[in-house]
């Protein structure tokens, strides 16, 4: 008998690491997007909008988008 052997337990244990490794990539663009727009640093092209922010701003989109896509996958009504 072989670990895995069976299609649907590969299928399975695939859809568990692809949900983990979004989830964990959204939480690293939310977390470094809302780092990014907190900091103090980076040069300014205009007073109220810079270069951080809009970087900021993206990362954190990403990271969101990312969450939505992952909450949307557990929560589908499987069949």
């Amino acid at each position: 008998m072989r670990w895995l052997a069976d299609p649907d337990d590969r299928a399975f244990v695939s859809g568990i690491v692809d949900q983990a490794v979004t989830t964990v990539l959204a939480s690293v663009l939310a977390v470094s997007g809302v780092l990014v727009l907190v900091s103090d640093g980076g040069a300014a092209l205009e007073e109220p909008v810079g270069p951080a922010v809009i970087l900021g701003g993206t990362l954190f989109l990403f990271g969101f988008v990312l969450a939505a896509r992952a909450l949307a996958v557990v929560f589908r009504r499987r069949d």
